[in-house]
């Protein structure tokens, strides 16, 4: 039973990377199997409570009438005494359907309950497909574009008037102190939130208006800090990416992401624990990476992927993220900064605006607020 209500809590918990990897539908199935595992086990637990209580009943009514039978026998004039037993057992004879009454309750709650988490689970996003709104073409390395984009959330600007345009193949990377927006700019890409106003184009198609959600997920492939492994094997992580991959495209993705198996007991079938617990910091960020490569998204998007790693192992991690980045058009959100020496364009945030642009190399030349915190993490 436990295990089932932990696949429930687990597919919960992978709200956004269901949506981020297409497998809502998947998802889903998963929450409906456990709930009928979970009914049928409710079920067969009732009928055998019911049978002891009828049982229990049975027993009950065959002993008063006994006694009321032995009593009028005597032939001893105890009719308060026959009221009394009667009671008594009119009160056991009602109370055993008890059982029942709280039986169709609890079927009824869990109904409601599934009907419920279903809905959420299978719910699109907060933003639904404008109407004549279609799917996008896939096409390698596509383009990228933020015009005028503000957002607001809970009454606070998240952020405002954001503009920039990533072209084809190129890679764009976003910095800033923590809580300036950076994340929300992917969110938004993602079409998790809607911009409070502005708009957002891929290969000169607004998302909102033109491309249907699942069409727009479909080219973007997710690293990013938290890793969201799974309690599975690492050949389920990965296969996350692509339901049904085989193993050769499983290991194909692994070798890419230079994740090395076959290595003592790290292979396809190590089980990876509760939320990764079995792994490394850096093989559950390889794991992931795996399964965004296997996903094969023409546009990375990289949130601090290489963030909680000691120093080696994250700069080789790096060195594999911009092997695979120059493949692909690319938005990378790092505290790293000297991992974006090879940006095309690097935005600096601050409040949520664009308050610096330019290369690696150019922003360093301008000594601003990029500069200094260059130098204060050196």
């Amino acid at each position: 039973m436990l295990s089932e209500w932990g696949k429930i809590l687990a597919t919960a918990q992978s709200y956004e990377r269901a949506h981020v990897f297409g497998n809502v539908g998947h998802e889903v199935a998963t929450v409906r199997g456990a709930f009928a595992r979970i009914g049928d086990r409710i079920t067969a637990l009732s009928r055998l409570e019911h049978r002891e209580g009828l049982s229990l009943t049975f027993l009950t009514l065959t002993t008063t009438l006994g006694f009321l039978a032995l009593v009028s026998a005597a032939d001893v004039r105890g009719t308060a005494v026959e009221r009394v037993a009667l009671m008594f057992y009119l009160f056991i004879y009602i109370g055993g359907f008890d059982p029942y009454a709280v039986g169709i309750s609890n079927l009824r709650a869990a109904v409601f309950e599934y009907q419920t988490f279903h809905a959420f689970v299978a719910k699109l996003s907060d933003v639904a497909d404008a109407p004549g709104a279609a799917p996008i073409a896939r096409r390698p390395r596509p383009s990228i574009e933020f015009r005028n984009v503000s957002f607001s959330y809970g009454g606070r600007a998240i952020l405002d008037d954001v503009s920039f345009a990533c072209e084809r193949g190129q890679t764009v990377g976003l910095v800033g102190a923590s809580g300036c927006g950076k994340s929300t700019v992917l969110r938004l890409l993602l079409r998790f939130y809607r911009p409070s106003s502005g708009s957002i184009f891929v290969d000169g198609k607004d998302v909102h208006k033109d491309i249907t959600g699942d069409s727009l997920r479909a080219l973007f492939s997710v690293v990013t800090q938290d890793a969201q492994i799974f309690n599975g094997t690492i050949r389920d992580n990965i296969a996350y990416g692509k339901l049904g991959a085989t193993d050769d495209e499983i290991l194909a993705a692994a070798r890419a992401a230079e994740l090395v198996l076959d290595a003592g007991d790290l292979t396809l079938d190590k089980d990876c624990g509760e939320k990764g617990a079995k792994l490394s910091g850096g093989q559950q960020q390889r794991v992931s990476l795996a399964r965004a490569i296997l996903k094969s998204g023409s546009v990375f998007l990289l949130d601090e992927p290489t963030t909680g790693l000691d120093n080696t192992v994250a700069k080789s991690l790096q060195a594999t993220l911009d092997a695979r980045s120059a493949e692909s058009t690319t938005l990378c959100i790092t505290h790293h900064l000297e991992d974006l020496r090879a940006a095309d364009q690097i935005l600096y945030l601050d409040g949520g605006r664009v308050v610096e642009r330019g290369s690696y190399d150019s922003l360093m030349e301008q000594r601003g607020a990029f500069f200094d915190q260059v130098n204060a993490r050196r």
